[in-house]
C-alpha cells in the first residue's frame, strides 16, 4: 500500500462552485494536492462556500497555463473521460485499471496525477494525449456524463476503497510526500524516448511514415508499460547499443564507395 495520495488536475474549470465542491470531496478522502490549469477566477464568496472546510486547498492550489507545465513532477498521469473514438484510446474502467497498476507497479501510485477536464467538453484531445492512461467510470451508457465534483468524489472513493492509497495522518505529511516523489523518472524516460527516436532516424524507420504519429505512439507505449527507472535505463542502453551496431554495419560500405 502506497502513503502517497496522487495529486489532483482540473483543466479549464469553468466554474468557482465546482472548484469548491471539488476541494470539499478531496478533503473528505484525505487529498489535498490540487493543480488548477487556466481556471475560471475562484477567489470569491462562490468557491469559498462550497469548499467550506476544504479552503485550504484552494489556498494552496497551482495554477499552470499548460497541463504539460501542471504534469512535470508526475510520472504517471491518469485522465477521465466519457468520449471515445479512433484518436482517443480508452484503457479501461478506473478501478480495473487501478487493480492492473497496482499488480504491475504499485510505487506508481505514489508518483500519480488524476486528471479531470472542464464542465462542457472534458478533456480537449491535445489534454487527452498527454494522459498516460484514459479511464471512465462506470456510469449508466445514456447518461454517462457527470458534473465534475461528482466525478472527482468517485475516483477518491475508488482510491480509497482499493486499499492500494493510505491517506496520510495530516497535511504536513502529505506536503512531505509530494516531496518525496521521484523527480528522475520522467526525466529518464524522456532521454529513453530520445534514444529510441534517434535508432529509428538512423535505420530510416520513418521512410514514408508519419514521424510525428511514430513518436506519439512509442511515447504512449513506454508510458504505459511502467518501467521504473532501472528498467528504462537498460532499454536505453540496449537502443543506443543497436544505433552504434547499426552504424558500426554502414562503415564499411561507405569506406567502399
Amino acid at each position: 500500500m502506497s502513503r502517497h495520495l496522487p495529486c489532483l488536475i482540473l483543466v479549464e474549470p469553468e466554474n468557482p462552485h465546482n472548484i469548491g465542491a471539488v476541494c470539499r470531496s478531496m478533503q473528505n478522502f484525505g487529498f489535498t494536492e490540487l493543480r488548477l490549469v487556466r481556471p475560471c477566477a475562484f477567489d470569491n464568496d462562490a468557491c469559498r462556500k462550497l469548499a467550506l472546510f476544504a479552503y485550504s486547498i484552494v489556498e494552496n492550489a497551482l495554477i499552470f497555463d499548460t497541463l504539460e507545465e501542471a504534469l512535470q513532477p508526475f510520472s504517471l498521469s491518469i485522465g477521465f473521460t466519457r468520449r471515445k473514438g479512433k484518436w482517443r484510446r480508452l484503457d479501461g474502467i478506473f478501478h480495473n485499471v487501478l487493480k492492473d497498476l497496482h499488480n504491475k507497479s504499485p510505487q506508481m501510485l505514489s508518483q500519480t496525477a488524476l486528471i479531470f477536464g472542464n464542465e462542457g467538453t472534458g478533456l480537449s484531445q491535445e489534454d487527452s494525449q498527454r494522459c498516460s492512461l484514459l479511464v471512465e467510470l462506470p456510469t449508466h451508457p445514456t447518461h454517462g456524463s457527470m458534473n465534475l465534483a461528482h466525478a472527482v468524489t468517485c475516483a477518491c472513493y475508488e482510491l480509497i476503497r482499493s486499499e492500494l492509497v493510505q491517506p496520510p495522518s495530516s497535511t504536513s505529511q502529505q506536503t512531505q510526500d509530494a516531496r518525496e516523489r521521484n523527480p528522475n523518472l520522467l526525466q529518464k524516460r524522456r532521454r529513453t524516448l530520445e534514444s529510441i527516436d534517434r535508432l529509428l532516424e538512423k535505420t530510416g524507420f520513418y521512410e514514408g511514415l508519419r514521424e510525428a504519429y511514430i513518436q506519439q505512439r512509442v511515447e504512449e507505449l513506454l508510458e504505459r508499460s511502467l518501467l521504473n527507472e532501472v528498467d528504462l535505463t537498460t532499454l536505453q542502453k540496449f537502443v543506443e547499443k543497436l544505433r552504434i551496431l547499426h552504424s558500426s554495419e554502414k562503415e564499411p560500405e561507405s569506406e567502399e564507395r
